[in-house]
């Protein structure tokens, strides 16, 4: 508003319309120094973040698969050094985790006359072997993880229980401080705060670990250490025994919060002693009632009720292959997938007999 027309604006603006040039760039001689120096501007990467204790074992498990690197390798070695430990020598329980390169030690508990507790996998329980009642012809297969089964007793009364060396293995750990990761899924440090609350074990009682010389490492610092990775007092690999007096602190009992944190699912030992901690600790465990309805917990105890009624897992499943044999569907089929557990056979040795592919 307040032009007739547009000339008059136009004329308005073309006159008081200024044009303010830009300063000159300084410090660069010319624009081409410029470009240059912008193309040579780097972009930092953010750092990685920290590697988790999971991540470092699955590091390790890869370079020992790599440098061919065999689980038994040098641990008999390692064993004689264990039992060379004056805290062996004066042991008369010793418990050893059930994997495969712990067998020589386990041996060694037993031609010493000690008696031997080992977890079964999983914590699903705890078996005591007393080498009293084991033919020595028979210590070598009693060690084996079917031989526990066979030879060793679960253990139910925890209060006549006293463990006096503590044995666990080693997937990495430090000479320094002790700081240990053990296997994946490895559950010593869970049973060990279930002992102590227990009171089966002690602060004075050792935790000795074997290892492979390969797995001493001293960069394992303590925030990789994963909630139930117990600290090493001894280390014995196959080249030398080594005191750390290591001051990370053990557990002084059962630590309710890492049950959370670790989403703890069905353990057989923890539901074995449920009450008893629930009545020490005065709190219910977490996911106490997802153990007793879960499909393990189930299993657990049908198994357990066969077992105390005499049932035998193979008992009258001759018969029963025998009516699946009778079925029309069986009569006909060319191809028959059949389950590979011992109680299965019967079926399997039915299909083959039958000249069909299984």
């Amino acid at each position: 508003t307040g032009f007739a027309d547009a000339a008059p604006w136009e004329l308005e603006e073309e006159e008081e319309t200024t044009i303010t040039t830009p300063e000159p760039l300084t410090g660069f001689a010319d624009a081409a120094q410029w470009e240059l120096e912008e193309e040579e501007t780097t972009i930092t990467a953010p750092e990685p973040p920290p590697l988790s204790g999971c991540d470092i074992k699955t590091h390790i498990q890869k370079r020992k698969w790599d440098n061919n690197v065999s689980e038994a390798q040098g641990f008999e070695v390692a064993a004689e050094r264990v039992e060379d430990l004056a805290e062996f020598k004066i042991a008369r329980v010793v418990r050893v985790n059930p994997h495969l390169r712990e067998g020589h030690v386990r041996l060694s508990v037993l031609r010493a006359g000690k008696q031997l507790v080992v977890p079964q996998a999983g914590l699903r329980s705890l078996n005591l072997l007393d080498p009293k009642k084991i033919d020595p012809e028979h210590f070598q297969e009693a060690v084996t993880e079917a031989g526990v089964k066979k030879f060793g007793v679960p253990i139910e009364d925890f209060d006549s229980l006293k463990i006096d060396l503590f044995v666990v293995g080693s997937m990495a750990v430090n000479p320094a401080t002790g700081c240990r990761l053990g296997p994946f899924g490895g559950l010593d440090g869970l049973e060990y705060e279930v002992l102590r609350q227990l009171k089966a074990i002690d602060e004075a009682t050792p935790v000795v670990t074997s290892a492979h010389d390969s797995e001493l490492r001293d960069d394992i610092p303590s925030e990789h250490v994963e909630c139930f990775d117990l600290p090493a007092d001894i280390i014995c690999t196959p080249t030398a025994t080594i005191r750390t007096e290591t001051s990370i602190p053990k557990a002084t009992g059962l630590d309710v919060h890492k049950l959370v944190m670790r989403q703890v699912g069905y353990i057989g030992l923890l539901w074995d002693v449920k009450d008893r901690l629930e009545r020490d600790l005065g709190t219910r465990l977490p996911l106490a009632e997802n153990w007793a309805t879960s499909k393990s917990s189930i299993m657990n105890r049908i198994m357990k009720l066969t077992g105390e009624a005499g049932g035998d897992e193979t008992q009258d499943f001759e018969l029963a292959a025998l009516q699946v044999s009778e079925l029309p569907e069986f009569k006909s089929a060319k191809c028959v997938r059949v389950h590979p557990h011992r109680r299965d056979a019967p079926i399997r040795l039915a299909a083959l007999r039958a000249g069909e592919m299984g």
